[in-house]
Protein backbone atom coordinates (compact mmCIF):
# COMPACT_ATOMS: atom_id res chain seq x y z
CA UNK A 1 0.00 0.00 0.00
CA UNK A 2 1.89 3.57 -1.22
CA UNK A 3 2.40 5.44 2.03
CA UNK A 4 0.08 9.04 1.92
CA UNK A 5 1.26 12.75 2.53
CA UNK A 6 0.01 12.25 6.17
CA UNK A 7 1.88 8.92 6.89
CA UNK A 8 5.39 10.42 5.36
CA UNK A 9 4.84 13.64 7.53
CA UNK A 10 4.19 11.67 11.08
CA UNK A 11 7.20 9.69 10.18
CA UNK A 12 9.37 12.79 9.50
CA UNK A 13 8.14 14.60 12.32
CA UNK A 14 8.71 11.04 15.01
CA UNK A 15 12.35 10.98 13.15
CA UNK A 16 13.24 14.47 13.58
CA UNK A 17 11.59 14.20 17.08
CA UNK A 18 13.65 11.19 18.10
CA UNK A 19 16.42 13.14 16.61
CA UNK A 20 15.79 15.70 19.19
CA UNK A 21 14.86 14.11 22.43
CA UNK A 22 17.72 11.38 21.80
CA UNK A 23 20.69 13.48 22.44
CA UNK A 24 18.67 15.85 24.73
CA UNK A 25 17.81 12.72 26.80
CA UNK A 26 21.43 11.54 26.76
CA UNK A 27 22.66 14.97 27.97
CA UNK A 28 20.37 15.06 30.35
CA UNK A 29 21.02 11.28 31.94
CA UNK A 30 24.99 12.43 31.29
CA UNK A 31 24.61 15.34 33.18
CA UNK A 32 22.81 13.83 36.71
CA UNK A 33 25.48 10.57 36.33
CA UNK A 34 28.21 13.53 36.67
CA UNK A 35 26.05 15.44 39.11
CA UNK A 36 25.62 12.42 41.31
CA UNK A 37 29.32 12.02 41.00
CA UNK A 38 29.46 9.30 38.38
CA UNK A 39 33.00 9.93 36.68
CA UNK A 40 34.26 10.34 40.42
CA UNK A 41 33.38 6.87 40.91
CA UNK A 42 34.50 5.51 37.81
CA UNK A 43 38.04 6.87 38.19
CA UNK A 44 38.05 6.12 41.80
CA UNK A 45 38.06 2.40 41.03
CA UNK A 46 40.64 2.81 38.25
CA UNK A 47 43.29 4.56 40.17
CA UNK A 48 41.96 2.08 43.43
CA UNK A 49 42.50 -0.99 40.68
CA UNK A 50 45.89 0.07 38.96
CA UNK A 51 47.65 1.51 42.24
CA UNK A 52 46.57 -0.87 45.29
CA UNK A 53 45.55 2.01 47.45
CA UNK A 54 42.14 3.48 48.58
CA UNK A 55 41.10 6.59 45.63
CA UNK A 56 38.83 9.48 46.52
CA UNK A 57 38.20 11.77 43.52
CA UNK A 58 36.31 15.49 43.32
CA UNK A 59 34.89 17.51 40.78
CA UNK A 60 36.15 15.03 37.89
CA UNK A 61 34.30 16.08 34.71
CA UNK A 62 35.18 16.25 30.82
CA UNK A 63 35.80 19.72 29.01
CA UNK A 64 36.29 18.09 25.72
CA UNK A 65 36.70 14.86 23.04
CA UNK A 66 39.93 14.53 24.70
CA UNK A 67 40.29 16.94 28.13
CA UNK A 68 39.30 16.53 31.07
CA UNK A 69 39.78 18.17 35.15
CA UNK A 70 39.25 17.38 38.55
CA UNK A 71 39.30 19.47 41.65
CA UNK A 72 41.21 17.26 44.23
CA UNK A 73 42.48 13.24 43.71
CA UNK A 74 43.61 11.70 47.03
CA UNK A 75 45.54 8.25 47.19
CA UNK A 76 46.47 6.64 50.26
CA UNK A 77 48.39 3.42 51.12
CA UNK A 78 48.54 1.65 54.48
CA UNK A 79 50.43 -0.72 56.12
CA UNK A 80 50.14 -1.53 59.22
CA UNK A 81 50.30 1.64 61.30
CA UNK A 82 52.08 3.80 58.68
CA UNK A 83 50.74 5.16 55.79
CA UNK A 84 51.71 7.29 52.31
CA UNK A 85 49.17 10.20 51.41
CA UNK A 86 49.43 11.40 47.79
CA UNK A 87 46.91 14.90 47.34
CA UNK A 88 46.79 16.53 43.78
CA UNK A 89 44.49 19.65 43.18
CA UNK A 90 43.84 22.06 39.98
CA UNK A 91 44.07 19.23 37.82
CA UNK A 92 44.30 19.05 34.14
CA UNK A 93 44.36 16.78 31.85
CA UNK A 94 44.11 15.72 27.81
CA UNK A 95 44.60 12.33 25.70
CA UNK A 96 46.46 12.01 22.53
CA UNK A 97 47.29 8.80 20.73
CA UNK A 98 50.15 8.00 23.43
CA UNK A 99 47.91 8.26 26.17
CA UNK A 100 47.00 11.13 29.15
CA UNK A 101 49.19 14.18 30.08
CA UNK A 102 48.15 15.01 33.55
CA UNK A 103 49.20 18.55 34.85
CA UNK A 104 48.33 19.63 39.07
CA UNK A 105 48.35 22.96 40.25
CA UNK A 106 49.71 21.53 43.89
CA UNK A 107 49.76 18.89 45.82
CA UNK A 108 51.20 17.19 48.72
CA UNK A 109 53.24 13.94 49.27
CA UNK A 110 52.91 12.73 53.44
CA UNK A 111 54.61 9.31 55.04
CA UNK A 112 54.03 9.07 58.68
CA UNK A 113 54.51 6.33 61.07
CA UNK A 114 56.57 4.11 63.67
CA UNK A 115 58.50 2.63 61.26
CA UNK A 116 58.59 4.55 57.95
CA UNK A 117 61.01 1.62 55.94
CA UNK A 118 58.32 -0.96 56.83
CA UNK A 119 55.59 0.96 55.56
CA UNK A 120 57.64 1.57 52.56
CA UNK A 121 58.84 -1.85 51.73
CA UNK A 122 55.24 -3.20 52.53
CA UNK A 123 53.91 -0.44 49.78
CA UNK A 124 57.24 -1.24 47.41
CA UNK A 125 55.52 -5.08 46.74
CA UNK A 126 51.88 -4.21 46.95
CA UNK A 127 52.44 -2.10 43.93
CA UNK A 128 53.95 -5.14 42.04
CA UNK A 129 51.48 -6.21 39.60
CA UNK A 130 51.57 -7.89 35.88
CA UNK A 131 53.04 -6.14 33.19
CA UNK A 132 50.38 -3.86 31.08
CA UNK A 133 51.18 -0.54 29.28
CA UNK A 134 50.23 2.73 31.47
CA UNK A 135 47.45 5.12 30.36
CA UNK A 136 49.12 7.90 32.05
CA UNK A 137 52.60 9.48 29.87
CA UNK A 138 53.32 12.06 32.21
CA UNK A 139 52.26 13.67 34.93
CA UNK A 140 53.15 17.87 36.39
CA UNK A 141 53.16 19.05 39.90
CA UNK A 142 53.79 22.11 39.97
CA UNK A 143 53.65 22.68 43.46
CA UNK A 144 54.10 19.55 45.94
CA UNK A 145 54.25 19.91 50.11
CA UNK A 146 56.76 17.02 51.01
CA UNK A 147 56.16 15.69 54.67
CA UNK A 148 58.41 12.82 54.94
CA UNK A 149 58.73 11.52 58.56
CA UNK A 150 62.09 9.20 58.09
CA UNK A 151 62.49 8.12 61.94
CA UNK A 152 65.67 9.53 62.99
CA UNK A 153 65.13 12.91 60.71
CA UNK A 154 61.91 14.43 59.03
CA UNK A 155 61.93 16.19 55.79
CA UNK A 156 59.64 19.05 54.80
CA UNK A 157 59.37 22.03 52.18
CA UNK A 158 58.14 22.76 48.70
CA UNK A 159 59.46 20.77 45.60
CA UNK A 160 57.98 20.67 42.02
CA UNK A 161 57.62 17.06 41.07
CA UNK A 162 57.53 15.37 36.95
CA UNK A 163 56.54 11.89 35.90
CA UNK A 164 57.60 10.32 32.56
CA UNK A 165 56.29 7.02 30.71
CA UNK A 166 57.37 4.75 28.92
CA UNK A 167 54.51 3.06 28.69
CA UNK A 168 55.88 0.72 31.76
CA UNK A 169 58.72 1.77 33.36
CA UNK A 170 57.76 5.29 35.39
CA UNK A 171 60.88 7.91 35.65
CA UNK A 172 60.14 10.73 38.52
CA UNK A 173 62.29 13.52 38.92
CA UNK A 174 61.84 15.92 41.76
CA UNK A 175 63.46 19.07 41.97
CA UNK A 176 63.21 23.01 43.78
CA UNK A 177 60.30 25.25 42.38
CA UNK A 178 60.74 27.23 39.63
CA UNK A 179 60.68 30.95 41.07
CA UNK A 180 58.69 33.96 38.78
CA UNK A 181 62.21 35.43 38.10
CA UNK A 182 63.50 31.88 36.59
CA UNK A 183 60.33 31.96 34.38
CA UNK A 184 60.84 34.75 32.90
CA UNK A 185 64.37 34.62 32.13
CA UNK A 186 66.27 32.79 29.45
CA UNK A 187 69.63 32.24 31.60
CA UNK A 188 70.82 28.65 32.31
CA UNK A 189 72.18 29.50 36.04
CA UNK A 190 68.56 30.91 36.99
CA UNK A 191 66.77 27.74 35.21
CA UNK A 192 69.20 24.93 36.23
CA UNK A 193 68.15 23.60 39.37
CA UNK A 194 70.74 23.41 42.69
CA UNK A 195 69.33 19.82 43.25
CA UNK A 196 67.52 16.92 41.64
CA UNK A 197 66.18 13.50 42.91
CA UNK A 198 65.26 11.14 40.16
CA UNK A 199 63.42 7.94 41.32
CA UNK A 200 62.66 4.77 38.76
CA UNK A 201 59.34 2.80 39.17
CA UNK A 202 58.49 -0.25 37.82
CA UNK A 203 55.25 -2.01 38.56
CA UNK A 204 56.10 -5.12 36.66
CA UNK A 205 59.58 -5.59 38.29
CA UNK A 206 59.26 -8.86 40.86
CA UNK A 207 61.53 -7.07 43.82
CA UNK A 208 59.03 -4.72 43.81
CA UNK A 209 58.28 -1.09 42.54
CA UNK A 210 61.25 0.83 43.09
CA UNK A 211 63.66 0.43 40.49
CA UNK A 212 66.69 3.01 41.79
CA UNK A 213 67.36 6.81 43.09
CA UNK A 214 69.72 8.97 41.94
CA UNK A 215 70.61 12.65 43.43
CA UNK A 216 72.45 15.11 43.10
CA UNK A 217 73.09 18.69 44.84
CA UNK A 218 75.75 21.13 44.36
CA UNK A 219 76.62 23.89 46.53
CA UNK A 220 73.34 23.90 48.19
CA UNK A 221 73.39 26.26 51.16
CA UNK A 222 73.45 24.53 54.57
CA UNK A 223 70.25 27.34 55.58
CA UNK A 224 68.30 25.21 52.93
CA UNK A 225 68.88 21.87 54.55
CA UNK A 226 68.18 23.10 57.67
CA UNK A 227 64.76 24.74 56.14
CA UNK A 228 64.25 21.00 54.69
CA UNK A 229 64.80 19.52 57.89
CA UNK A 230 61.99 21.46 59.76
CA UNK A 231 63.33 24.82 60.86
CA UNK A 232 61.36 28.30 60.67
CA UNK A 233 63.41 30.30 57.58
CA UNK A 234 64.18 33.14 59.49
CA UNK A 235 66.08 30.93 62.02
CA UNK A 236 67.45 28.58 58.66
CA UNK A 237 68.60 32.21 56.91
CA UNK A 238 71.42 32.65 59.27
CA UNK A 239 73.04 29.23 58.89
CA UNK A 240 76.11 29.17 57.08
CA UNK A 241 78.50 27.16 54.78
CA UNK A 242 77.21 24.60 52.02
CA UNK A 243 76.63 21.03 51.01
CA UNK A 244 77.39 18.83 47.65
CA UNK A 245 75.22 15.72 47.81
CA UNK A 246 75.84 12.59 45.69
CA UNK A 247 73.51 9.48 45.47
CA UNK A 248 73.54 6.40 43.51
CA UNK A 249 70.81 3.80 45.16
CA UNK A 250 70.61 0.81 42.88
CA UNK A 251 70.63 3.12 39.93
CA UNK A 252 70.87 0.60 37.09
CA UNK A 253 72.29 3.47 34.51
CA UNK A 254 75.08 3.02 36.70
CA UNK A 255 76.11 -0.28 39.21
CA UNK A 256 72.35 -1.73 39.67
CA UNK A 257 73.33 -3.73 42.58
CA UNK A 258 75.40 -0.94 44.58
CA UNK A 259 74.19 1.57 46.71
CA UNK A 260 76.42 4.88 47.34
CA UNK A 261 76.09 7.98 49.20
CA UNK A 262 78.32 10.78 49.41
CA UNK A 263 77.91 14.34 51.39
CA UNK A 264 80.36 16.82 51.93
CA UNK A 265 79.89 19.92 54.07
CA UNK A 266 82.31 22.89 53.68
CA UNK A 267 82.50 25.87 55.94
CA UNK A 268 80.04 24.97 58.58
CA UNK A 269 80.00 26.87 61.82
CA UNK A 270 79.30 24.10 64.49
CA UNK A 271 77.10 27.08 66.50
CA UNK A 272 74.99 26.37 63.83
CA UNK A 273 74.65 22.72 64.27
CA UNK A 274 75.03 23.08 68.33
CA UNK A 275 72.29 25.26 69.33
CA UNK A 276 69.79 22.38 71.20
CA UNK A 277 73.24 20.14 72.26
CA UNK A 278 73.29 20.47 76.15
CA UNK A 279 75.56 23.18 77.17
CA UNK A 280 75.82 24.49 73.42
CA UNK A 281 76.47 25.65 71.29
CA UNK A 282 80.09 24.49 70.46
CA UNK A 283 81.66 27.61 68.62
CA UNK A 284 84.27 27.04 65.55
CA UNK A 285 83.95 25.98 61.62
CA UNK A 286 84.40 22.63 60.55
CA UNK A 287 84.50 20.50 57.29
CA UNK A 288 82.62 17.35 57.32
CA UNK A 289 82.60 14.16 54.73
CA UNK A 290 80.45 11.40 55.14
CA UNK A 291 80.40 8.57 52.81
CA UNK A 292 78.01 4.99 52.80
CA UNK A 293 78.26 2.38 50.51
CA UNK A 294 76.23 -1.26 50.26
CA UNK A 295 76.65 -3.56 47.30
CA UNK A 296 74.28 -6.17 47.29
CA UNK A 297 72.83 -8.21 50.10
CA UNK A 298 76.60 -7.51 51.89
CA UNK A 299 76.73 -5.01 55.40
CA UNK A 300 76.56 -1.16 54.15
CA UNK A 301 80.05 0.38 55.24
CA UNK A 302 79.70 3.73 56.60
CA UNK A 303 82.29 6.63 57.19
CA UNK A 304 82.48 10.68 58.57
CA UNK A 305 84.98 12.71 59.83
CA UNK A 306 84.60 16.23 61.13
CA UNK A 307 87.65 18.27 61.53
CA UNK A 308 88.33 21.81 62.46
CA UNK A 309 89.41 24.71 60.52
CA UNK A 310 91.20 26.49 63.82
CA UNK A 311 89.60 26.36 67.47
CA UNK A 312 86.62 26.96 69.39
CA UNK A 313 84.91 27.08 72.88
CA UNK A 314 83.01 23.74 74.19
CA UNK A 315 81.11 23.89 77.65
CA UNK A 316 82.08 21.48 80.73
CA UNK A 317 78.34 20.51 80.28
CA UNK A 318 79.29 19.70 76.34
CA UNK A 319 82.09 18.02 77.23
CA UNK A 320 80.07 16.20 80.04
CA UNK A 321 76.77 15.38 77.40
CA UNK A 322 79.56 14.08 74.77
CA UNK A 323 81.05 11.06 77.33
CA UNK A 324 77.91 10.23 78.44
CA UNK A 325 76.33 9.88 74.60
CA UNK A 326 79.44 8.55 72.92
CA UNK A 327 80.39 4.70 74.93
CA UNK A 328 83.85 5.09 74.33
CA UNK A 329 84.59 8.61 74.59
CA UNK A 330 86.39 10.01 78.17
CA UNK A 331 87.52 13.35 79.14
CA UNK A 332 88.01 16.05 81.65
CA UNK A 333 84.45 17.42 82.02
CA UNK A 334 83.42 16.36 85.39
CA UNK A 335 87.31 18.40 86.50
CA UNK A 336 85.87 21.72 84.37
CA UNK A 337 83.31 24.19 85.72
CA UNK A 338 83.49 26.34 82.42
CA UNK A 339 83.83 27.27 79.14
CA UNK A 340 87.52 26.14 77.77
CA UNK A 341 88.63 26.78 74.27
CA UNK A 342 89.83 24.34 72.19
CA UNK A 343 92.74 24.09 69.36
CA UNK A 344 91.45 21.23 67.24
CA UNK A 345 88.74 18.92 66.48
CA UNK A 346 88.67 15.64 65.04
CA UNK A 347 85.78 12.91 64.54
CA UNK A 348 85.99 9.80 62.61
CA UNK A 349 83.24 7.55 62.94
CA UNK A 350 83.59 3.90 61.12
CA UNK A 351 81.71 1.34 61.07
CA UNK A 352 83.49 -2.28 61.66
CA UNK A 353 82.49 -6.17 61.45
CA UNK A 354 81.66 -5.55 65.06
CA UNK A 355 79.47 -2.28 64.90
CA UNK A 356 80.04 1.63 64.54
CA UNK A 357 83.56 3.02 65.49
CA UNK A 358 84.42 6.98 66.93
CA UNK A 359 88.06 7.83 66.28
CA UNK A 360 90.06 11.20 65.87
CA UNK A 361 93.60 11.52 65.11
CA UNK A 362 95.63 9.34 66.06
CA UNK A 363 95.93 4.83 66.70
CA UNK A 364 95.51 4.46 70.31
CA UNK A 365 93.27 6.70 72.52
CA UNK A 366 93.06 9.32 69.68
CA UNK A 367 91.94 12.80 70.89
CA UNK A 368 88.94 13.92 69.81
CA UNK A 369 89.24 17.84 71.59
CA UNK A 370 92.64 19.45 71.77
CA UNK A 371 93.41 22.14 73.98
CA UNK A 372 96.11 24.42 74.43
CA UNK A 373 98.02 24.63 77.65
CA UNK A 374 100.88 26.88 78.37
CA UNK A 375 101.99 25.83 74.27
CA UNK A 376 101.71 22.12 75.34
CA UNK A 377 98.60 20.18 73.18
CA UNK A 378 96.79 18.34 76.10
CA UNK A 379 93.77 16.50 74.77
CA UNK A 380 90.00 17.08 76.88
CA UNK A 381 88.24 14.34 74.87
CA UNK A 382 89.19 11.44 73.62
CA UNK A 383 87.86 7.80 72.73
CA UNK A 384 89.16 4.40 72.68
CA UNK A 385 88.86 2.18 70.04
CA UNK A 386 86.23 -0.52 70.57
CA UNK A 387 83.18 -0.63 68.59
CA UNK A 388 79.92 0.32 69.66
CA UNK A 389 75.79 -0.06 68.62
CA UNK A 390 76.00 3.16 66.07
CA UNK A 391 72.00 2.98 66.16
CA UNK A 392 70.95 4.19 70.03
CA UNK A 393 73.97 6.47 69.72
CA UNK A 394 72.42 8.79 66.40
CA UNK A 395 68.75 8.66 68.55
CA UNK A 396 71.02 10.72 71.23
CA UNK A 397 72.74 12.68 68.89
CA UNK A 398 70.67 13.37 65.83
CA UNK A 399 67.66 15.33 68.14
CA UNK A 400 70.89 17.54 69.73
CA UNK A 401 72.63 18.51 66.29
CA UNK A 402 69.07 18.66 64.08
CA UNK A 403 66.30 21.41 64.33
CA UNK A 404 63.56 20.79 67.00
CA UNK A 405 60.32 18.40 65.54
Amino acid sequence: MALRKKHVRRIVFVLLFLLVLGPLAFLLLYGAWLGSGGMNAELERELASRLRCKAHVRGAQPTGLKTAVASHVELLWRAGPGHLTVVLEDLEAEANEFGWYVRAARGSVTLAGPDPAATLAAINQRLVQAETASPLVSLVVERLDADLDLGLARLSGEVAAVALSDTRIFRVTIFPPLSAEAVRSSTDSLLAPKWTVAVLLDPASDRGVFGGMKADAKDVPAAEIRQLLGEPEEEASRTAGTFDVSVRWHWPEGEADKATVAVRGRDLELADWTRNVPGGPITGKVQVAADYTKTGAGPGQFQCTVKSDGGGLVSAETLRWLEETLPTAHGYGELLTDSIGYERLALNFRTTAEGLGCLGEGDDSPPLLVTDLFGEEVPILWATAEPFQGRPVLEKLLPALLPSR
